[in-house]
């Protein structure tokens, strides 16, 4: 008799199944945009504004082609995979800057 109670417990409702074909279904009709702008704002609004939706942005400089985030969840992400993460981001994009700048002085001097 317990467990038959748990049982209907733990089973998730007809409606909680259908909400989740229906979001099944939109996610696959709405195409990909390449806006990392537009991505980001259907983000925000898919997950109502929650504060624990953190948008790390990197913008595109001139030293660094191409404009990138990363998105987390505060409170399920390994704070230490994340501090790693983002280090390495810095570090590959301030290495890239100065081999540019390297460039940029090598093309500059007098032959």
């Amino acid at each position: 008799m317990l467990t038959r109670w748990i049982r209907n417990v733990l089973k998730p409702g007809k409606r909680y199944t259908q909400d989740i074909e229906k979001s099944k279904q939109q996610a696959s009709s709405e195409p990909i945009n390449p806006s990392l702008a537009h991505t980001l704002s259907l983000l925000k609004l898919k997950l109502g504004q929650s504060s624990d939706f953190i948008i790390r942005d990197f913008p595109e400089s001139p030293t660094h082609a191409g404009q990138f985030a990363v998105c987390y969840i505060e409170g399920l992400i390994d704070q230490n995979l994340l501090s790693d993460l983002m280090e390495g981001l810095i570090t590959e994009m301030a290495s890239t800057a100065s081999l540019k700048l390297e460039r940029i002085t090598a093309a500059s001097l007098p032959s």
